[in-house]
């Protein structure tokens, strides 16, 4: 996993929840997906990266973390 940040990451931090994009290298990015399948990266809260997220991916894979309705990640046991 690593961060990626962009114009829609920046302009997060304004927000109630600022969040950033973590994007799973192991993931091929080139493959085709249907609507609705792990995209191989998705919106963490910045409060939770270092605190929930990394912590968890020593259980748990980057697709069984993804939130599938596209909320912002908090923790795995929400």
């Amino acid at each position: 996993m690593c961060v990626v940040v962009d114009s829609a990451v920046i302009d997060s931090i304004t927000t109630d929840k600022p969040w950033i994009y973590v994007l799973d290298l192991s993931f091929n990015h080139e493959s085709q997906l249907a609507d609705g399948e792990y995209p191989g990266y998705f919106r963490v809260a910045v409060e939770s990266v270092i605190t929930e997220l990394y912590p968890m991916l020593t259980a748990m894979t980057p697709s069984e973390l993804w939130p599938s309705d596209n909320r912002i990640w908090e923790s795995a046991f929400e």
